[in-house]
């Protein structure tokens, strides 16, 4: 990937991020940067959980304890069902959510969104 497709990949992570966010300042969002970002490298392959976390424990080095990365994810999970925007995150599956979706639900939710809209330009 060249550096500028990386950066509008960047980019659109960031956008939706803040649009269905809640406290998008919180720590657990770089986390769930980081899933969007390993999961639109493994497109179309769908990575399970464990994979993902393995991933990104991985690429933070020791600085990540294994679980720390499930926890973030689920937090940031709880803060976008709790505190962000409902129209929005209901915008990006297309249809009225009437659970809380799952943090990896959330990840393939932004990743096909962000590659829909890149083969709609």
């Amino acid at each position: 990937m060249n550096n500028l497709m990386h950066h509008q990949e960047l980019a659109a992570i960031r956008q939706i991020v803040q649009e269905i966010g809640g406290k998008t300042q919180r720590k657990c969002y770089t986390m769930l940067h980081h899933a969007v970002q390993l999961s639109l490298k493994a497109y179309p392959q769908r990575l399970q959980m464990k994979v993902l976390k393995l991933e990104i424990i991985r690429q933070a080095g020791e600085s990540v304890i294994p679980d720390a990365a499930s926890r973030a994810l689920a937090r940031a999970a709880d803060d976008i069902w709790n505190s962000g925007c409902r129209d929005k995150l209901e915008a990006l599956y297309g249809h009225p959510l009437s659970e809380k979706p799952t943090p990896l639900s959330i990840i393939y939710a932004i990743s096909d969104h962000i590659v829909a809209k890149g083969t709609d330009q």
